[in-house]
């Protein structure tokens, strides 16, 4: 199974405590409305009673454009009353406003600190909203509130998994595949959280021992299971130069003969391979040999020699890929597709991801980070007017979403309507804390409608950060707008530079005979 550096999706439905709904959220709504007709004292023309039952009436029929200002008119006049507030903060979450929900649950949260639900609601808006550590806070809270709730232990081990703590994910995705085994997205989770702290096990392996046989070997793994046999020939041999009785490295290259046809090769490749050292001399390789990955991850902790990194970084795979089996296997969800998908966008196939990313979207229409990736798709794909479709149906998802203003303005862009993209991508970049695409995307916007001078600053944000030949011919372009041409040559002389560095074919990644 090719690995995955994807994210894992939340479902957007409205949540809650045990399988909550959004009617029973809005707690106590009868008994408000009773405080506040004895309260009014006669109102007549906006009796509050009246009010209450009205917004009562359309958080259950789902009509919470109604909703919301009625309860908005209600916590105005009553602004100490705490069920009003959390009312309101359901009413604009599940109309999307994420944003605007926190504030009021969190006033009622002042009120009731240790109410589960609201907290839950509290950590899926920051969730919607890209603030994980945010999400992380009130989701720990909300979970040991209330540990029996599998939908808010999936949003923390979520919320664990972007923030950067794999470890503690994988903790939480674990708990909740043990107690519910057809549970989808709790496979997905641990897959996701094991490939990352396999990433992380490899980056350590790179940074401390780049030259050794252990780095050449996991380079060469990797290769193979995405289907590069070449490369993963070359780090083969790179690894056997380095030592020649590299851990499995003739039934390794075996393995890459059998896949490439040349069977003879194959079988004297593997007739190289000598006696075995005794399990008590290579621990790790016969634990996983027999498959004792969870061995090996605890003996290798804390390790920073060469062995133990490549041995915890190949385990935390396997784990990883037994997970992604688990997926397959269950009946066809959303999930599942999404797994193909990302499986189809590693292996460079964007058209063929868009087909299994729609499947996903078929079957979970209301999750954001869904349409996201199957916008991401559409976008390296060059299927702009799809991916205007899909940006417009996420934007109605999710009104305050930078994601989706950034995709509808870079389809604009693309298909040659900049002057409509430019409001957009610059109302995106504020709510984005300034995301390195999207000012590149407002800054092409800008060049193309002829405001050079505005782009500048954002190309020079996005440069500074990582050169790029593209952005870089961008950045003279604006440099020259604004008549600074001494800057536009700089720009200019690092982008030849970036063409000359490129790395050329040099024919040593052929795959020869034994």
């Amino acid at each position: 199974m090719r690995r995955m550096y994807v994210r894992p999706s939340v479902d957007a439905q409205p949540v809650g405590t045990r399988g909550m709904t959004i009617l029973r959220l809005a707690l106590a709504v009868s008994a408000v409305a009773a405080a506040l007709a004895q309260t009014a004292n006669g109102y007549q023309s906006a009796n509050p009673a009246v009010l209450a039952q009205r917004a009562s009436a359309a958080l259950k029929a789902r009509d919470f454009e109604t909703a919301e200002r009625l309860y908005r008119q209600l916590a105005e006049q009553f602004p100490n009353e705490p069920g009003l507030a959390l009312n309101l903060g359901l009413a604009l979450y599940s109309s999307g406003k994420c944003r605007d929900a926190i504030g009021p649950l969190e006033r009622f949260l002042e009120a009731q600190p240790n109410h589960a639900p609201a907290l839950l609601l509290v950590g899926v808006c920051h969730q919607n909203l890209e603030q994980p550590t945010d999400a992380r806070r009130a989701l720990e809270r909300a979970v040991a509130l209330d540990p029996d709730n599998s939908r808010a232990r999936l949003e923390l081990a979520d919320a664990l998994l972007k923030d950067h703590q794999p470890e503690q994910a994988a903790q939480q995705f674990r708990r909740l595949a043990r107690g519910d085994p057809e549970n989808p997205k709790a496979w997905l989770g641990l897959a996701l959280s094991y490939t990352e702290l396999s990433r992380r096990a490899a980056e350590t392996l790179e940074q401390t021992a780049p030259n050794s046989e252990y780095h050449h070997l996991l380079l060469a793994h990797s290769a193979q299971a995405q289907g590069r046999y070449r490369a993963a020939f070359a780090h083969y041999r790179e690894a056997e130069g380095v030592n020649a009785k590299a851990p499995g490295i003739h039934a390794a290259v075996a393995e890459v003969y059998e896949r490439v046809g040349q069977v003879e090769w194959a079988q004297a490749e593997r007739a190289k391979r000598g006696t075995a050292r005794p399990c008590d001399q290579r621990p790790l390789e016969c634990w996983f040999e027999s498959g004792e990955f969870d061995r090996i991850v605890d003996a290798s902790a804390g390790s920073g020699d060469p062995g133990p990194l490549y041995w915890r970084a190949r385990a935390f795979g396997e784990i990883a890929r037994q997970a992604n089996e688990r997926i397959l296997a269950l009946p066809p969800s959303a999930v599942g597709f999404r797994l193909l998908a990302s499986i189809e966008d590693l292996a460079g196939n964007p058209r063929e991801a868009t087909k299994a990313w729609k499947q996903a979207v078929q079957m979970a229409p209301k999750d954001p980070l869904l349409r996201r990736s199957l916008l991401r798709s559409l976008q390296s794909a060059g299927l702009h007017d799809a991916a205007l479709r899909e940006a417009e149906a996420l934007l109605d998802l999710r009104p305050d979403s930078a994601a989706a203003r950034y995709y509808k303005g870079d389809a604009l862009v693309q298909l040659g309507r900049a002057d409509e993209a430019v409001g957009l991508l610059e109302e995106a970049v504020g709510l984005s804390n300034g995301d390195r695409n999207i000012r590149a995307a407002l800054a092409t916007a800008y060049l193309m409608v002829g405001r050079g001078l505005e782009a500048i600053p954002h190309l020079e944000a996005v440069v500074a950060h990582r050169e790029d030949e593209r952005l870089l011919f961008q950045l003279s372009r604006a440099y020259q707008s604004a008549g600074r041409t001494a800057d536009a040559t700089v720009a200019l002389e690092k982008r030849a530079a970036l063409v000359r560095a490129r790395p050329r074919p040099s024919g040593s990644d052929e795959i020869t005979s034994p």
